[in-house]
């Protein structure tokens, strides 16, 4: 299958309703609750400024990206043109055999004084020479300092969602599909023993 059937239910939506978590199905009608990422990158971009960094750079994965409706990228760029003139192009960082000679070749050239990714496998890569912050962390032992995703309130609201759509299906079914954020918190980096 390719990736847009991956995400995608073949089903008659006039007869169902549903709630998905994130941006996980596309192109059907159904609510979902997310975390906020244009919340939560604002949050960690306030953090990268208090520290005194400068040029911050972000690294994004460009399916991910998509998937995220670039709210990540949008509240980044939005937030840069005010508040970080220097920064650095955004890196946009496929998988693949060379995706790490990319990210140092865009390391040396640009030469940002923190990265921030929602990949938090890049935080071992940029190494020692450079500040790194995790846009996902998901448990409160995460090694990078980021934004802690609240996946349990995500869930629980998901389900109260759900439950309340079972407990009025004639009103559910006249719903639009609407979209709740979670907004995740800053978590200071773990200190390693």
């Amino acid at each position: 299958a390719d990736d847009v059937s991956r995400w995608t239910l073949p089903l008659d939506w006039t007869r169902f309703f549903g709630v998905a978590l994130d941006h996980s199905l596309t192109g059907v009608p159904v609510h979902r609750v997310t975390d906020h990422h244009a919340a939560d990158m604002t949050t960690a971009l306030a953090h990268v400024k208090a520290a005194g960094w400068c040029r911050p750079g972000l690294v994004l994965d460009p399916r991910n990206n998509d998937r995220t409706l670039e709210m990540r990228l949008g509240a980044y760029l939005a937030r840069v043109s005010h508040d970080f003139p220097e920064a650095p192009p955004v890196l946009m960082l496929e998988p693949g055999a060379d995706r790490e000679k990319r990210l140092k070749a865009w390391l040396r050239t640009q030469k940002p004084d923190v990265v921030l990714s929602p990949d938090r496998t890049l935080g071992a890569l940029v190494g020692k020479a450079y500040e790194f912050v995790s846009l996902a962390n998901y448990d409160a032992t995460a090694r990078w300092p980021g934004i802690l995703i609240d996946g349990e309130g995500v869930g629980r609201t998901a389900a109260f969602l759900l439950f309340s759509l079972l407990e009025n299906p004639i009103t559910a079914g006249a719903l639009r599909p609407q979209t709740i954020l979670i907004e995740g918190s800053w978590q200071e980096e773990m200190e390693v023993r």
